[in-house]
């Protein structure tokens, strides 16, 4: 695994095994399930946004929703 790659995974509660790239986009096979990560650049307004929307989406308990895990610091992005 790429040192930046560690370091990020780090971050998050899960165990991985093995991780698969896709372009801007890696496939993290852990031993608490398949996860991935995504690269994106966002001003910070729009990530704000993006969590206060996740958190609405997450209390209104809507299933089509993709699940995004939190760091182990709570934050939902790094």
């Amino acid at each position: 695994m790429n040192n930046n790659l560690e370091r990020i995974l780090d971050q998050y509660p899960i165990h991985p095994v093995t991780f698969t790239r896709f372009g801007k986009a890696v496939k993290v096979e852990a031993a608490e399930g398949t996860f991935a990560l995504k690269e994106t650049h966002i001003d910070p307004n729009k990530a704000e946004r993006f969590l206060q929307t996740l958190r609405f989406f997450e209390k209104q308990q809507l299933p089509a929703v993709t699940p995004v895990l939190p760091t182990k610091m709570g934050s939902g992005a790094v």
